[in-house]
């Protein structure tokens, strides 16, 4: 649909009713109407309510709302078949469900040129219609732009990727495709969402700064013959992986990674993975490699339990060049495989079975509770004995970190 058809079919009119004595008002949209005389009537605090049933492709171009709120009638029953905001500034979605269906190719959800301030809360995404079926949340720059989409926020949220397939279908897609970090996605909140079934990486970063993805659970991408990660950034700045949980059964020992951070060698300039941190993260029963770095600068890795996965907890690849950094402290994993070329490389204080050359790692028994939760038991190894400089405050779960802190993502409360 090009940009001067949905605005032609936006000036169809909508069902819209306004609640009396209100200060901010709330208008109401009847499935299948046009959205137009709600989104131009709205002011700042104001919110329009979907009514239950599909509502067609919406395209929201050049338009400043200031702090408006889009919610579904129904989660699960208020279904908008496509969502594209490009310069679009101030919207809040909430309560909805995102579910391209037809001859739509393109991700359920779009973001970009320049919007901002823009919540997904409790949404969810489900691209459907193999193999057109795109992303669930799809956040990029357009060529290269000098105004890329900036404070974007996924809370609470849902995308499910089980009805599509292709190598082109991610959960989240963070995207510039080149070098120049001022085009770059920036300022992206990833928090609190259930990311799952995929059919390639479930958050892919390819251009990105400033982004958090923090307490989500990232869980069974498909198993198909393309390389399928639960994060993977091939370009990005400041990146934090913090408190997830990642788990994904199959084949084990085959190349889907839970996190893979690795430069992009087919890109001119080179796109780099600069200023990570991984922290907090329980990776377990993943049939891949826990965590893969390769050529990455400066990446701290501290307080994750990854054990029990396929392939290695750990696994750092030999293009990582001398003039890097690399600290993995503090962590519970079974295997740590770093590069005999490792650089500038750090590692100690972790409970590792096999690979730690650090004089303070440990061998022993974590000693778990058990297999589900992965807390610790009061005879652990791993209580009491981390390296306190530079161990995150808080755990997996929140709970504050004690003042001679615990290897691995859970605090022995």
């Amino acid at each position: 649909m090009t940009a001067a058809t949905a605005a032609a079919a936006l000036v169809l009119v909508a069902v819209v009713t306004a609640e009396p004595s209100s200060a901010a008002t709330t208008r109401y949209v009847s499935a299948g109407a046009s959205w137009a005389s709600a989104l131009s009537a709205s002011s700042p605090g104001d919110t329009i309510v979907l009514r239950t049933g599909t509502h067609p492709y919406q395209l929201i171009m050049d338009r400043y709302f200031g702090g408006v709120t889009i919610r579904g009638e129904s989660r699960t029953g208020t279904v908008i078949n496509g969502l594209y905001l490009k310069n679009t500034q101030g919207l809040t979605f909430t309560n909805l469900t995102v579910s391209p269906t037809g001859s739509y190719g393109y991700s359920a959800i779009r973001v970009t040129d320049n919007s901002n301030a823009i919540t997904f809360d409790t949404v969810r995404a489900i691209p459907k219609n193999t193999p057109t079926g795109r992303s669930g949340f799809d956040i990029f720059s357009n060529s290269g732009s000098s105004r890329p989409p900036h404070d974007i926020k996924v809370i609470n949220s849902v995308y499910n990727g089980s009805q599509t397939t292709g190598t082109s279908a991610r959960g989240v897609r963070l995207w510039a495709g080149n070098s120049v970090a001022s085009t770059w996605p920036y300022n992206i909140l990833i928090d609190n969402n259930d990311l799952a079934y995929a059919p390639a990486d479930i958050i892919q970063i390819g251009g990105a700064r400033n982004v958090t993805i923090s307490r989500n659970r990232i869980h069974d991408v498909q198993e198909n013959s393309d390389h399928n990660d639960g994060i993977q950034s091939y370009g990005s700045n400041q990146l934090i992986i913090t408190r997830n949980r990642f788990w994904a059964p199959g084949v084990q020992g085959g190349p889907d990674q839970a996190i893979m951070l690795a430069n992009a060698p087919s890109t001119s300039p080179l796109l780099k993975v600069t200023n990570t941190t991984v922290e907090n993260n329980l990776i377990v029963k993943w049939r891949g490699n826990g965590i893969t770095i390769s050529g990455t600068n400066v990446t701290w890795i501290m307080n994750n339990t990854a054990v029990a996965n396929g392939g290695a907890s750990l696994g750092v690849g030999t293009s990582y060049g001398p003039n890097y950094t690399t600290r993995v402290f503090n962590n519970i994993m079974d295997r740590i495989y770093p590069s005999t070329g490792a650089g500038l490389w750090y590692e100690n204080y972790n409970l590792v079975k096999s690979g730690g050359v650090g004089p303070s790692d440990d061998k022993s028994d974590p000693k778990f509770v058990d297999t589900t939760n992965y807390a610790l038991q009061s005879t652990s190894p791993a209580v009491d004995s981390a390296q306190l400089n530079g161990a995150p405050s808080v755990d997996y779960a929140g709970v504050i970190r004690a003042p001679d802190p615990d290897k691995g993502a859970r605090e022995l409360p």
